[in-house]
């Protein structure tokens, strides 16, 4: 599969609707959807107003930090750099939360391998949309731009990895998890099966 493929699948992401599609019109899905969600059903969800240009700019966030372990801390001081946005921890939590009620966001969770274990294993999660495209659409990227931006696609890419290994293992009953210990070790992702079996992937 050639780099520009994987570019245009990330772009496209997994709606039944782009299937067909130029990349063009199927990248126009993700970005409708994050509006809808953002100016309709996050309103629909529980009645309550919420402030959009900062729901935007923790959207604007959450693409800028898909594929890491970045904590509300760190999301929050992003916010402040990058979109000149003043969000309080509080807010931060109560919007993550309404996203993730929407099924907007699909966090990978940490990895324990031992009961008993020498490490301290880190436990925060993994940051993804629930569709690669949904972090391309809060980038606001194009194909172009990250065919000329490698360092982006590369968390793009394996979030699209991620993405489809999780629906894979789920035809297992297995859970898809990521590993990270206190001196730096990772594994991308790991899948665990109902038996114990687990796999490591390391994402390239």
């Amino acid at each position: 599969v050639q780099l520009e493929q994987l570019i245009q699948y990330t772009v496209r992401g997994g709606w039944p609707g782009s299937i067909g599609l130029d990349i063009e019109d199927a990248a126009k899905i993700p970005y409708q959807y994050l509006q809808a969600v953002i100016e309709d059903d996050m309103y629909r969800l529980d009645g309550i107003q919420r402030d959009v240009d900062k729901v935007y700019s923790l959207i604007h966030s959450l693409g800028r930090n898909e594929s890491t372990i970045a904590s509300n801390q760190t999301i929050r001081k992003d916010i402040t750099a990058y979109e000149d946005e003043q969000v309080e921890s509080e807010t931060i939590t109560e919007y993550l939360d309404a996203f993730e009620r929407l099924f907007l966001i699909d966090n990978q969770l940490a990895f324990h391998p031992a009961l008993r274990s020498s490490r301290r294993v880190l436990k925060s999660p993994k940051r993804h949309f629930t569709d690669p495209s949904l972090a391309v659409a809060a980038l606001g990227a194009t194909p172009e731009m990250l065919l000329h931006d490698l360092n982006t696609f590369g968390f793009l890419f394996e979030a699209l990895c991620e993405h489809d290994l999780k629906i894979y293992a789920s035809s297992y009953d297995g859970t898809l998890f990521h590993f990270r210990d206190d001196r730096g070790n990772e594994i991308d992702a790991v899948i665990e099966l109902p038996d114990g079996r687990w796999g490591a992937f390391e994402i390239k």
